[in-house]
């Protein structure tokens, strides 16, 4: 068995662990170092062997115990490389174990292992022509469609990337409590110090923004991170207009729109009225808290 370390973040070596991710077919930005350094507060990193193997562990501290948990606005992390073996997927993870209290981590979806929870992620491969994706969109969909285009919308390129954030904030913010400002203002420190990373669609009507989206994106993806709609854009079939214009904007080439979820049923049925395809991801979870937290922190 090779050589496994939990490197504090300042130990780390950037430019090899960026390596891995990139080069691992199960590479996502969300374990690049620039992502976890904007959205995380803190984190470590599990190596195995000369960064052949990286997983990323943010954490947190309550009292004298450490917890490692999922950030908000990252969907996915567990181990990134070539030839991910179960063994030492295992090892790994006891590892995280023994050195943190408390666990509630999400594996990518090359990293299943039994008796972890199964969580929703849909996809969408673009790579084979508009017409072609556009065959499986369901009749749903294409009646939406129909409606839409009764009206003259209008979509747009945009690098205004806060003003998609903050459209999605005032629309939907009161049903996430629990995200605060400060987590959306990592991931606008990520975009304010990697615009090339950022991608935004907007739809209007008559000058009016009626739907917008932001995504991040690598060579490999793109992830939808926020969505939202106006009243007046549910009316006008907006934002089934928006995800048609974008899937045909980038059809045809070799990259995957990945709609992060949703867990939310309407969520999930929406995107999968346009060919998206189950990827799940998978939750693991611990315990060693003393019982009086184990009360509290569950």
């Amino acid at each position: 068995m090779k050589n496994l370390q939990l490197l504090k973040r300042v130990e780390i070596d950037d430019q090899r662990w960026d390596k891995c991710v990139y080069s691992a077919p199960n590479g996502l930005i969300y374990a690049t170092t620039r992502y976890l350094d904007s959205v995380s507060s803190s984190w470590k990193g599990l190596v195995y062997g000369d960064y052949e193997l990286v997983m990323p562990v943010p954490y947190s501290r309550f009292l004298w115990f450490s917890l490692a948990q999922q950030p908000f606005f990252i969907q996915q992390l567990g181990v990134f490389g070539k030839n991910i073996s179960t063994e030492v997927l295992i090892e790994m993870i006891e590892l995280l174990k023994k050195h943190f209290n408390y666990g509630k981590l999400h594996l990518n979806y090359a990293n299943q292992l039994k008796n972890t929870k199964e969580k929703t992620n849909l996809i969408l491969p673009l790579s084979q022509s508009y017409l072609n994706i556009r065959e499986r969109y369901t009749k749903d969909v294409k009646n939406n469609l129909q409606v839409s285009q009764r009206f003259p919308l209008q979509y747009t390129s945009s690098n205004n990337y806060a003003k998609a954030l903050n459209l999605f904030k005032d629309l939907y913010h009161y049903r996430f409590k629990k995200v605060k400002n400060r987590h959306f203002d990592g991931v606008l420190q990520f975009l304010n110090n990697y615009p090339d990373a950022a991608l935004v669609r907007e739809v209007h009507l008559g000058g009016v923004l009626q739907a917008s989206l932001l995504a991040i994106k690598d060579d490999k993806r793109m992830y939808i991170l926020f969505s939202a709609t106006t009243l007046a854009g549910r009316k006008s079939k907006a934002n089934h207009y928006l995800f048609d214009q974008l899937i045909q904007e980038f059809s045809g080439k070799a990259i995957i729109l990945d709609f992060e979820g949703s867990e939310i049923d309407g969520v999930a049925y929406f995107y999968t009225n346009f060919g998206a395809v189950l990827q799940p991801y998978y939750e693991i979870h611990w315990n060693n808290l003393p019982w009086w937290l184990q009360l509290i922190k569950k």
